[in-house]
């Protein structure tokens, strides 16, 4: 389906500009790359932000999961 090729797309973009920004500065960043700006007030932002989304995704993520496990009648007029 169309959705399938733009996510190859989209994968091969992020690998593309990941190896790239590799071969760029391999040795100059750090594991995590917020350490590589040094302390600074827009990096705290960042990080609460990635904080904030991974609170928020969490929830969202496992939600079908709570679906799968309390299985429901799917009809709305059960006979009785």
């Amino acid at each position: 389906t169309a959705v399938a090729e733009w996510r190859w797309a989209q994968a091969l973009l992020y690998l593309f500009v990941g190896l790239l920004g590799y071969l760029q500065f391999s040795n100059c960043v750090c594991n995590n790359i917020s350490v590589s700006f040094g302390p600074s007030g827009w990096v705290a932002v960042g990080q609460s932000f990635v904080v904030f989304s991974v609170i928020a995704g969490y929830p969202t993520n496992t939600w079908p999961c709570r679906d799968a496990v309390l299985v429901r009648d799917p009809s709305p007029n059960p006979v009785p």
